[in-house]
C-alpha cells in the first residue's frame, strides 16, 4: 500500500513537472521582453531548483536552460547598445551635429525607452534647435520620471524664454527655487524677467542674491548694472560696472557702460577716461563721444 501511494506521488510530480517544463519553454519569448538581466538570473536558478526538485524530464530541463542562457546576451547586447547609441549621440551634440545627436538619442530610447538621461539630453537638443514643442515633450516626460529633475524644470523655464512667455517661464523657474534655492542660473533668469517687465526693484533683489551666494559671478554684476541703469541710478550703475570690469579686464562692455553711467550722472572727466581707455583698447566707436563731450579730457 505505502509503496502504490510512493509511486502515485512519484508519477504526479513527473506530471507537474513536464508541465512546468512545457510552459516555460513556450513563454521563453515573453520572458526575454518583459524581464531585466536579473530577474532573468533569478528566474532561471528558481526554475532549475525547482525542477531538479521534483524530477524534471532531462531533456526538456536541459531545452529549457539553453534557451534562458541564449537570452542573456541578446538582453546584454540590447543594453551596450542603448548606451553606444548614447554616447554617439553626445559626441554629436558636442560636434554641434545636433540632427544626428537626435537620431542617436531616439534610437537609444528605443532600446530603452523612459531613461530619464536619454530624455533630458534629446529635449536639450530639439531646445538647441529651436524645436519647442519637442523639447517640452521630452523635459515633461523627465519630470513626471523624476519630479525632482532640476534640470528639467530649468529647461522647462528656457524653452519658455525662448518664446518669450517670461510668465510661464517665471513659473518654471520658481518652482527650480523651490527644488534648490541656491540654484544661480533661476536666480538670473528670473531677475531678466524681472527687468523685462521694468520690475528694477524685483531684479536687484535676484542679482543681490546671486552675488550674495557668488561674489565674483561676474554677469551678476553686469545685470545689476544695467537694471540699476534703467532705473536711473546712475551712480549704483557705475560702482557695478566697475565690480564686472575689476572681475575681467577684457570685459570692454561693462566699460563702455560704466562711461556711459558717467555721462548720465555729469561726471565728464571719468566718462572720458573710460571713453580713451576703449580708444586705446581698439574701440573706434567711441571717438565721436571723445569729440563731443571731451575735448582737452
Amino acid at each position: 500500500m505505502f509503496l502504490s501511494l510512493s509511486i502515485k506521488s512519484q508519477t504526479n510530480h513527473n506530471v507537474i513537472a513536464r508541465r512546468l517544463c512545457d510552459e516555460a519553454i513556450r513563454n521563453s519569448k515573453k520572458v526575454s521582453a518583459t524581464l531585466s538581466i536579473a530577474d532573468l538570473l533569478l528566474l532561471s536558478l528558481q526554475i532549475a531548483t525547482e525542477f531538479i526538485a521534483v524530477y524534471c524530464s532531462r531533456v526538456k530541463f536541459i531545452a529549457m536552460t539553453l534557451s534562458l542562457i541564449l537570452l542573456f546576451p541578446l538582453v546584454m547586447s540590447a543594453q551596450t547598445s542603448a548606451s553606444d547609441l548614447y554616447g554617439a549621440g553626445v559626441r554629436a551634440f558636442y560636434a554641434g551635429d545636433y540632427q544626428t545627436a537626435i537620431q542617436k538619442y531616439s534610437e537609444a530610447l528605443a532600446l530603452k525607452p523612459n531613461t530619464i538621461g536619454y530624455l533630458y539630453s534629446r529635449g536639450l537638443t530639439y531646445q538647441k534647435l529651436y524645436n519647442d514643442s519637442l523639447a517640452t515633450r521630452d523635459f515633461l516626460a523627465v519630470t513626471r520620471l523624476d519630479p525632482k529633475y532640476l534640470d528639467a524644470w530649468y529647461g522647462l523655464g528656457m524653452v519658455q524664454m525662448d518664446r518669450k512667455d517670461y510668465d510661464s517661464a517665471q513659473g518654471y523657474f520658481s518652482h527650480t527655487l523651490v527644488l534648490s534655492p541656491r540654484d544661480v542660473r533661476s536666480l538670473h533668469q528670473l531677475g531678466l524677467i524681472s527687468y523685462y517687465k521694468h520690475k528694477y526693484f524685483d531684479a536687484i533683489g535676484f542679482f543681490d542674491k546671486i552675488i550674495e551666494l557668488s561674489p565674483d559671478d561676474e554677469l551678476a554684476y553686469f545685470q545689476r548694472g544695467l537694471t540699476k541703469f534703467s532705473d536711473e541710478d546712475f551712480e549704483g550703475a557705475a560702482k557695478d560696472f566697475s565690480e564686472t570690469y575689476r572681475l575681467n579686464p577684457e570685459n570692454t562692455l561693462a566699460l563702455e557702460q560704466r562711461a556711459l553711467s558717467y555721462l548720465r550722472n555729469n561726471d565728464l572727466d571719468n566718462a572720458c577716461r573710460d571713453w580713451n581707455t576703449l580708444l586705446k583698447k581698439g574701440s573706434t566707436r567711441v571717438r565721436e563721444n571723445i569729440f563731443l563731450y571731451c575735448g582737452k579730457n
